[in-house]
């Protein structure tokens, strides 16, 4: 079920989501805007689901949530994998587009969570945390660009059905995936 909420629609989960990391969800807007920006100035923003700007879309808009977001490392992950998975599963997509979707949001997260870098100061014999050292975006885009331009395109080959869901499967889990081949050069 969806909802409408200032015009736009809106999950259970998505809620859900927001209320588990209110102060991360103040800044979503901005950071779909921010996700989208850079996929316009990478990628050539097409507008057109499940094709090469999609998939980096989909890893970019995941780094910008995880270095947006509010809290340390593991807050920050978590924030960006909530949202993320509650808005690309269930409720307004479906499918195949969805499961590709999922995939290249992990592949966004991980690279956020591979170059962030936690830091320590010692109190006594404690090592406590006080922060996260990231990547800035033009290295992070300029990584998932080139994980976009050789995405792999998910077929009949690539996609089985399990419990009535389509699942990806047979590809690296580190490398972006989209569906809808682009006569596009970047």
């Amino acid at each position: 079920n969806t909802f409408d909420f200032f015009g736009e629609k809106i999950t259970l989960r998505e809620v859900a989501a927001c209320l588990r990391h209110p102060f991360s969800a103040l800044t979503l807007g901005r950071q779909k805007d921010i996700a989208y920006n850079l996929t316009a100035q990478y990628m050539n923003y097409s507008n057109l689901s499940d094709e090469k700007s999609d998939a980096f879309r989909h890893a970019i808009w995941n780094v910008v949530m995880a270095k947006e977001g509010w809290g340390l490392k593991n807050e920050k992950m978590s924030w960006a994998y909530d949202f993320s998975t509650s808005y690309d599963q269930g409720g307004k997509y479906k499918g195949l587009s969805s499961e590709m979707d999922l995939h290249n949001n992990r592949v966004g997260l991980n690279y956020y969570d591979l170059t962030s870098v936690r830091m320590y100061f010692r109190f006594l014999w404690w090592n406590i945390e006080f922060g996260v050292s990231e990547p800035d975006y033009v290295a992070a885009c300029e990584y998932i660009k080139k994980k976009a331009m050789n995405a792999t395109l998910v077929n009949k080959d690539t996609v089985t059905l399990e419990s009535g869901r389509a699942k990806i499967n047979a590809v690296n889990p580190n490398e972006l995936v989209y569906i809808i081949p682009d006569n596009k050069t970047y």
